[in-house]
């Protein structure tokens, strides 16, 4: 391909974020060299490909006043915010000694490495991957496994699929007749850059779209024109379903596409193994209990006959693509939410098929071309050297239980991020070495022993993968502020003081390490891909289970029957088909009546004593995570608060932009109150990530995971919601519009 070169004022970049994007942009300088904006490539490939407000708004991270600038090491409490500056020279001294110290008073496996998401799409600058290095030659130490976002999905995924890619690039959706959205918010959140615009494009032909979700968000309002008043209607194509639920109705859905012939049999006969003893727990001959429509409305919050109707235009769409979000799989039985969406892909024949989808959400679907890191070419540590892995969602626990003494935090935030803040400051308190890299004094930072200040991506030359088979080129368009440095130049000088540093860092630094990257990558033409940002992989029709089903004898899925499964053999005691979802499955797990998650007969979610609602704490579209959140114009847009229905409210003597505490066993957070119908009853919400501990909404979450996968279940949390003592009653309107 041939393209034009940029001019020299726009500097092309990408954004490395755990955000499921990965999007060409360029920066915008004056005369001066100065950043007068951040926009979209120009010369990108595909016009459908458009950078969120979070890229645009980089600038003002990258710029804020608040960025740590120097070494620094505690001099107080921790958590009191008292440091010290030191050299770069000392600071690197001092923490080399002390990892030293630390391994021969307590051994290697008595460090907790927390390598978080930061950078994560960076090749080159990814701050877990350099850590993962970096430790892997220092000694065997103990890491997490999964990831809060996806823990269970991934376990459901690797059971039905054995671990093959389910996804595909956006454009195959283009064939479909009918789009269900469940509880994936495409609008505020990343589900690759492509997904919204062909979507969009869809629902222009007039494709009929359904949205399943039980907050009206933008995607409620743009793709199914729900609104509160005709929520509940039959006809409506927003289902505000009561959270957790989904297995229920998906299973509701798959009764009646068997009773009314809807399923497609030659589909299962062919692809899948162990269909059959979901469709007997299905049509109730396991237990008596037919899962009809009837029995999931009282569970699901919903009209018999809305879900009578969504069951049907969903059955006879030929092909229907149903796209999943990873909220399904982060609650109580969010494995078998999971595997049920894919149960009803299968049992519709559309799966692996243009226009149909696998039932896996979409995140990070498909790989783009290949940019191997240059660390795989560089030296390995053999023998004793690893890590002894915790799931991400028990860390702390692993922490405390094995009486773990360190704890050293690259690109993340943990205290602020993880489930139940009181034992992550636990963690934190009880450890006697604790090093942090960061950009700004977050709550991980502030509870540290030492603080390395590292760069801002647009500090930094670096390669970005993204999804749509594109690789990206971001550019240095700042120096950094200070004394920050990358954390590659970290690493690398710890690695020299301790005795590695060769087979660490290869004797290369960041810009040798990126010229091996782009070297050893499928780019072609490595100044065309430094002047335009971007390299096209070519393909961008892509469906990773078109294979098996055009020939599952020759392209078999590594499952023990080489087919879609959903035997589930290796978990019975937790999976299909002895109980697929939430019922006997959540009273097995939270037993005891504890955190007033117990279940009762009707199988929904009890209101012990008329006061507890269910708390959702979804992502927010102007941050990724905590990232952003500290910065005035997030703030203004995002703001830390409590979105609860005007029933719930009244019930409780609330009004708009009073106080409100919010509280259960595990702890209790004050924040203002957004009144609105854009939330179904019983349910309240208020985004995660606010950087604030104050304000975190974790510290009601508990580590208490869903099993088998162990992943965080975020959204099974019940909480007593009332006004603050210092609260008149009064009807102060809060800047918003509380979706």
């Amino acid at each position: 391909m041939n393209f034009t070169h940029l001019p020299d004022n726009l500097i092309p970049l990408s954004c490395p974020r755990d955000c499921g994007g990965g999007c060409p942009m360029v920066a915008e300088l004056d005369s001066k060299g100065r950043i007068t904006g951040i926009k979209d490539n120009p010369l990108r490939p595909d016009a459908d490909i458009r950078l969120c407000v979070k890229g645009a708004k980089a600038a003002d991270e990258a710029l804020a006043g608040e960025r740590l600038t120097e070494p620094l090491k505690r001099t107080g409490e921790r958590g009191s915010g008292s440091f010290q500056a030191l050299s770069w020279s000392e600071a690197l001294d001092e923490i080399a000694e002390d990892l030293l110290r630390f391994r021969d008073r307590h051994g290697s496996e008595a460090l907790m490495l927390l390598g978080g998401s930061g950078s994560c799409r960076g090749k080159v600058h990814s701050p877990a991957a350099l850590a993962r290095r970096f430790f892997a030659h220092w000694g065997r130490i103990n890491s997490t496994q999964g990831y809060y976002s996806d823990t269970a999905e991934r376990y459901a995924r690797h059971s039905v699929f054995g671990g093959a890619s389910s996804g595909q690039d956006a454009e195959t959706l283009e064939e479909t007749e009918l789009v269900v959205l469940w509880g994936a918010n495409i609008c505020d959140l990343r589900f690759g850059p492509k997904l919204e615009p062909v979507l969009r494009r869809i629902k222009k032909k007039g494709i009929p779209f359904y949205v399943i979700d039980p907050r009206q968000t933008r995607t409620v309002r743009s793709f199914s024109d729900g609104t509160p008043e005709t929520a509940g209607d039959p006809d409506s194509r927003w289902l505000a379903i009561r959270p957790g639920t989904d297995g229920a109705l998906m299973a509701a859905v798959l009764f009646l596409w068997m009773e009314e012939g809807l399923t497609d049999e030659v589909f299962i006969e062919k692809y899948t193994e162990g269909f059959e003893p979901l469709r007997e727990w299905i049509r109730g001959r396991r237990d008596s209990v037919p899962k009809d429509p009837s029995w999931a409305a009282s569970i699901c919050g919903l009209p018999v006959e809305q879900i009578r109707r969504f069951a049907r235009a969903y059955g006879r769409a030929n092909p229907a693509a149903l796209i999943t979000g990873l909220s399904i799989q982060r609650c109580l039985g969010g494995e078998e939410n999971v595997r049920m969406a894919m149960a009803l892909q299968a049992a519709s024949g559309n799966t692996g098929r243009p226009g149909g989808t696998a039932g896996s959400c979409l995140w990070g679907a498909m790989p783009g071309p290949e940019a191997p890191s240059p660390a795989v070419f560089l030296p390995s540590p053999e023998g004793r050297h690893g890590a002894d892995l915790t799931p991400v969602n028990r860390w702390q626990d692993a922490f405390l239980e094995k009486g773990l003494m360190g704890i050293y935090s690259a690109g993340s935030n943990y205290v602020n991020q993880s489930s139940d803040q009181k034992k992550s400051l636990a963690a934190f308190g009880r450890s006697r070495l604790t090093v942090c890299h960061d950009m700004f004094l977050t709550a991980t930072a502030l509870w540290s022993d030492y603080i390395l200040p590292v760069t801002h991506f647009l500090e930094r030359h670096d390669v970005v993968r993204g999804n749509e088979n594109y690789l990206f080129y971001s550019k240095k368009v700042l120096e950094p502020p200070g004394e920050a440095r990358d954390d590659l130049w970290v690493f690398s000088r710890l690695a020299d003081r301790l005795g590695f540093g060769e087979s660490y860092h290869g004797f290369m630094d960041a810009e040798d390490w990126l010229s091996v990257c782009i070297r050893r990558s499928e780019v072609q033409d490595v100044a065309e891909f430094k002047s335009c940002g971007f390299f096209d992989g070519g393909e961008h029709d892509r469906i990773a289970l078109a294979g098996f089903i055009a020939d599952p004898d020759k392209y078999p899925l590594p499952t023990p029957g080489g087919k879609i499964n959903f035997l589930c053999s290796d978990n019975e005691a937790h999976g299909f088909p002895a109980h697929p979802h939430f019922r006997d499955y959540v009273s097995e797990m939270v037993g005891k009546k504890r955190r007033g998650t117990e279940v009762c007969a009707s199988g929904g979610f009890p209101d012990r004593d008329g006061g507890s609602l269910q708390l959702l704490t979804p992502h927010a579209a102007f941050r990724t995570n905590s990232q952003h959140s500290q910065l005035p114009w997030t703030l203004k847009k995002e703001f830390p608060a409590l979105h609860i229905h005007p029933d719930d409210a009244a019930q409780r003597g609330i009004y708009e932009g009073t106080e409100v505490r919010i509280e259960n066993e595990e702890g209790s957070v004050i924040l203002p109150v957004v009144v609105s119908e854009t939330v179904r009853r019983g349910v309240v919400w208020g985004f995660q990530g606010n950087w604030r501990p104050e304000d975190s909404l974790n510290r009601l979450s508990s580590t208490d995971s869903t099993m088998p996968s162990q992943g965080s279940r975020t959204h099974t949390i019940f909480v007593r919601v009332s006004p603050t003592e210092s609260q008149s009653g009064t009807e102060d309107v809060l800047e918003g519009d509380g979706a």
